[in-house]
């Protein structure tokens, strides 16, 4: 809460630059893809002497082919929890799910940091959960593009990454440097 905006942006700059490297080598891994699958603020750190941001809990890694689990759980959706994640993971949507939940994620934890706060909340249901985050994504979008100071790439990566739609999604990491020499 007491972070400038430039601050924040130049956090959300250093959390594309680890992310750059962490996504390739996780989407492009040699036997197939894995995702992270719960990529949150929490789980990141920012080193004090260098300012290096660092993934600290990978638990949740999946290969691509495999990220529904076999005892599936309707009691994340509408519970307030998982608020990071993208409605197809929420769901257990096998059509939809893939490497694009951690760019959902990523442009999440961006928004978190620039405002404060999750960009969504999780708290509908499951028939209403889809239509609720797409009306959702367009109060956001227009928060984003009325807030001053934020460089326009990146209102819209985080614009792209949050979409409620799997296929509206970016598929590789926009670069920081711009970001990183404020």
């Amino acid at each position: 809460g007491t972070m400038r905006l430039t601050e924040r942006i130049d956090l959300c700059g250093r959390v594309l630059e680890a992310t750059s490297s962490l996504f390739a080598q996780f989407h492009d891994w040699p036997d197939g893809a894995r995702v992270i699958r719960d990529f949150k603020p929490r789980n990141l750190l920012s080193q004090a002497d260098s300012g290096k941001v660092i993934l600290v809990d990978v638990g949740g890694v999946r290969a691509e082919r495999a990220m529904v689990p076999r005892n599936r759980r309707k009691s994340r959706i509408g519970t307030g929890s998982w608020r990071y994640w993208p409605p197809e993971q929420l769901l257990e949507d096998e059509t939809e799910l893939d490497r694009r939940a951690d760019y959902f994620a990523l442009g999440s934890t961006m928004f978190a940091i620039l405002f404060g706060s999750p960009p969504y909340l999780n708290k509908s249901m499951s028939p209403t959960i889809l239509s609720d985050y797409t009306a959702r994504h367009q109060l956001l979008a227009s928060h984003l593009c009325a807030k001053p100071g934020i460089p326009p790439d990146l209102r819209d990566f985080i614009i792209q990454c949050t979409s409620p739609a799997p296929a509206s999604r970016p598929r590789s990491v926009i670069s920081a440097d711009e970001f990183l020499a404020l």
